[in-house]
């Protein structure tokens, strides 16, 4: 970054940072009823040729656990329900991947899985849970389990266990204030900031 160079991308170190979250969004959702879900995960994409391999990862969760492809990926199941958020609480678990394991890089797939109220597995930005980009406990970190194996044993017992899968979802009874700091910046729109920024920057 030169001297005269403002950047605006997904890092949180950039002058302007982009994000998929914003306070607006309602992620601390109720969950719905645990009997009410389908028992089975549920997997999301277009792109098979991601750059983590998070397709690699869902083809070996699936060797123990029932995982559905409702996407083009990996495609094994259909549903018709056009609305994301609503699709995914149809199930027990969501799989929320991202096409890479970048710093800040967290798009709506984590946000999805939240709001649709069910406890989600995240593999992606390496950081997210450090730097407060979800709300601490509410996520499955999948970077952290040492074998596809070892995760696979976690999200069947949350498949099966009523107690399990309750007590993923504790984080939704009180707000996270170090994630709410975090995101505060993002009320304001993106072009909003951008405008104050620059207006700044030129009188200086």
């Amino acid at each position: 970054k030169g001297p005269n160079i403002l950047l605006s991308t997904t890092s949180l170190r950039s002058d302007f940072p982009i994000t998929y979250y914003t306070p607006s969004r309602p992620i601390y959702t109720a969950p719905p009823l645990f009997e009410d879900t389908i028992p089975a995960a549920v997997f999301v994409a277009r792109n098979c040729r991601s750059l983590n391999h998070r397709e690699d990862l869902v083809k070996s969760l699936s060797k123990y656990v029932r995982v559905d492809s409702v996407s083009s990926c990996l495609h094994n199941a259909d549903n018709p329900i056009p609305d994301k958020v609503k699709l995914v609480r149809q199930y027990r678990v969501y799989l929320a991947f991202e096409n890479q394991n970048e710093r800040d890089h967290v798009t709506e797939k984590v946000y999805d899985g939240l709001e649709a109220g069910v406890p989600t597995i995240y593999l992606g930005a390496p950081n997210i849970i450090e730097d407060s980009l979800v709300p601490n406990g509410s996520i499955i970190h999948a970077n952290k389990y040492k074998s596809p194996r070892i995760l696979a044993l976690y999200v069947r017992r949350l498949l099966t266990s009523k107690t399990t899968w309750m007590a993923a979802q504790q984080w939704r009874y009180s707000r996270d204030p170090a994630f709410d700091a975090r995101f505060a910046f993002a009320s304001d729109h993106i072009d909003c900031r951008i405008c104050r920024g620059l207006r700044s920057y030129c009188a200086t």
